[in-house]
């Protein structure tokens, strides 16, 4: 065989025809993780606040029903 041929062959051999996502180093895991927990806590913040307006709003309303009665 020709040396092109040889080349060929194992550039063949080395193909892989799915790509692989390469692994995350574990800094960039842990980043990751850190990013998750302050988006959970945000969104934990978030929903305590619109439970709060909430309860204001049905306090509000029990106090003007009473008052219209």
């Amino acid at each position: 065989e020709s040396e092109e041929e040889e080349t060929r062959q194992e550039e063949d051999e080395n193909f892989d025809p799915i790509p692989r996502t390469p692994e995350k180093s574990e800094e960039e895991r842990n980043d990751e993780e850190e990013q998750d927990l302050r988006l959970r806590e945000q969104t934990n913040q978030f929903a305590d606040a619109v439970s709060a307006i909430l309860d204001i709003v049905h306090q509000y309303m029990d106090q003007e029903m009473k008052e219209a009665v």
